[in-house]
């Protein structure tokens, strides 16, 4: 038997051929405090809170999961973040409760939505609800201040 009839008969049988799977990198385990502070950011419904941002290496989780040898540098780095997360939130509540908009500021939400993200504490995302005009305006105002606060940090 030729080796082509061998492997079309494999493959027939479903033996040489293999699904690839897909492996998304984990989620970072993190501490209650950390996860109570992304609920308080959720809370805010400002923003779609998405994830914490753990800042390693792109290849680091390259082995289906975190790859031999970085095990203590995933670990400090997500130490780092819910140090970072903690001040985050704390910025943010502050300046979420300050709505003194005169204007309706909702034309900049991808602006500060974009500019809280590259500050690489949590991923976040626009409200996919569909809010009144005014509360709208309100929740723009509010990310308005949150973004502002966080720059100034």
């Amino acid at each position: 038997m030729k080796l082509h009839s061998i492997l079309l008969a494999m493959g027939a049988a479903g033996l040489a051929t293999a699904t690839p799977t897909a492996h998304a990198a984990p989620k970072p385990k993190t501490d209650k405090a950390a996860d109570a502070n992304l609920e308080k950011l959720r809370a805010l419904k400002v923003f779609e809170v998405h994830r914490l941002v753990i800042d390693v290496p792109a290849n680091t989780y390259s082995c289906y999961g975190p790859c031999p040898g970085w095990e203590k540098a995933i670990e400090e780095a997500t130490k780092q973040a819910i140090v970072k997360l903690q001040h985050f939130t704390e910025v943010a509540l502050r300046a979420a409760e300050q709505t003194t908009a005169k204007a309706c500021p909702t034309k900049e939400v991808e602006a500060h939505v974009a500019a809280i993200n590259g500050l690489k504490v949590i991923s976040i995302g626009s409200m996919r609800d569909k809010p009144t005009a005014a509360q709208a305006c309100e929740r723009a105002a509010r990310l308005a201040n949150i973004a502002t606060a966080l720059k100034a940090r």
